[in-house]
């Protein structure tokens, strides 16, 4: 992913408009305070509408991340959804920065996807990563 082709804000209803060039595909990227971004590849000639829904983030905690862990108790963070009961088991150590080991501020905030909901199911990312060496990984749901 380059530099933004164009940016736009939205109106008062969500709705927004750019102008890009035609026969190309592109990838609209959305944000919001208190969601989760969203993102969505797009291609196609002539007008095109589309809709894109955006997860609130439903936990949202601060930890410090330590760049090596002092024990294996104190490697992970816990965090959980008040709404859901969801919880999060998370690495707060060995985390890289621009290829480096951070210790630090840090923040995790998580949307949660009730599968049970084919609106909030359409607004889950494709559940693929990539590992450092830049292999695509397919990641974990519980």
């Amino acid at each position: 992913a380059g530099p933004p082709l164009r940016e736009a804000t939205s109106l008062r209803d969500g709705s927004w408009g750019v102008a890009v060039a035609a026969g190309r595909a592109w990838t609209v990227r959305v944000e919001k305070e208190g969601f989760a971004p969203g993102r969505r590849r797009i291609g196609a000639q002539g007008i095109l509408e589309e809709h894109l829904r955006l997860l609130p983030v439903s936990v949202r905690a601060p930890f410090e991340a330590e760049a090596a862990a002092a024990t294996a108790a104190a490697s992970f963070g816990r965090f959980e959804d008040p709404a859901s009961g969801a919880r999060f088991l998370v690495p707060t150590c060995d985390l890289l920065k621009s290829g480096l080991a951070f210790s630090g501020p840090a923040i995790f905030e998580a949307a949660v996807v009730d599968v049970s909901s084919w609106i909030s199911l359409s607004t889950a990312p494709l559940l693929v990563g990539r590992t450092i060496g830049g292999m695509r990984q397919p990641l974990q749901t519980v």
